[in-house]
């Protein structure tokens, strides 16, 4: 105890600041009362915190891995069937050509408008999944005569598309055009519709306000021109 009491007053006469400072200090006058630390235990010590950094390091990254994996876009195989859902897993990419375009060129059999030469503007593009597979086709017009706003959608069936299949989900009325079932809903200022034909699933999206007979007649439209236009 008396040998504590002369480092206490050492170290308050001196007014040293750090640890580092009184270690030192301590060393030089009182050897035989200051313990040195073995190295082999300090090493002990970093390794013992290393391994539990790595394994905290880990644990973080699971916990980021496995709600990830999850949300990954996945593949049935033999079944046709892709899912992508998320916007990472597709681009979208504006095309200088229009749908009625593709479907010539490369000798598709799905519905199509031919409204070109009646719309003031337009433009056309394609969302391309990650492996290059053509997942939606899209177009856009713009009539200014009567002010209409019309969104046009085509897609395989059998390929599922997080942006159609939202779309989708919002149509809950049914109504029968042309021996073909429409699923619709209206709000606000929009109205969607969505149907089916042969292996294509279809969406028209009306804005600025135009109802379902508008869209029940673009329906029918589509359907009685396919083959005369497209």
């Amino acid at each position: 105890m008396r040998a504590e009491r002369k480092l206490r007053k050492a170290i308050r006469q001196d007014g040293m600041a750090t640890q580092s400072d009184i270690l030192d200090e301590l060393k030089k006058r009182y050897p035989q009362y200051v313990r040195q630390q073995p190295q082999k235990s300090l090493t002990a010590k970093r390794r013992r915190f290393a391994l539990i950094a790595s394994l905290a390091s880990a644990i973080a990254c699971l916990a980021i891995i496995v709600p990830c994996a999850v949300l990954l876009p996945y593949s049935d195989a033999g079944a046709g069937n892709n899912h992508y859902s998320q916007y990472i897993d597709y681009r979208r990419i504006m095309l200088n050509y229009t749908i009625s375009d593709y479907k010539e060129v490369y000798n598709k059999d799905f519905l199509c408008f031919d409204w070109y030469s009646s719309c003031y503007d337009y433009s056309t593009c394609c969302f391309i999944g990650n492996t290059d597979e053509l997942l939606c086709l899209k177009e856009e017009a713009y009539f200014l005569q009567s002010d209409e706003r019309i969104e046009f959608f085509v897609k395989r069936s059998d390929v599922r598309f997080s942006v159609f299949d939202n779309i989708v989900k919002q149509c809950r009325q049914e109504e029968s055009v042309k021996d073909h079932t429409v699923k619709w809903v209206a709000y606000r200022d929009k109205t969607i519709g969505t149907f089916e034909d042969g292996e294509y699933s279809y969406v028209i999206r009306l804005q600025k306000g135009h109802g379902e007979e508008r869209l029940f007649e673009l329906v029918a439209e589509l359907l009685e021109k396919n083959k005369k236009f497209c």
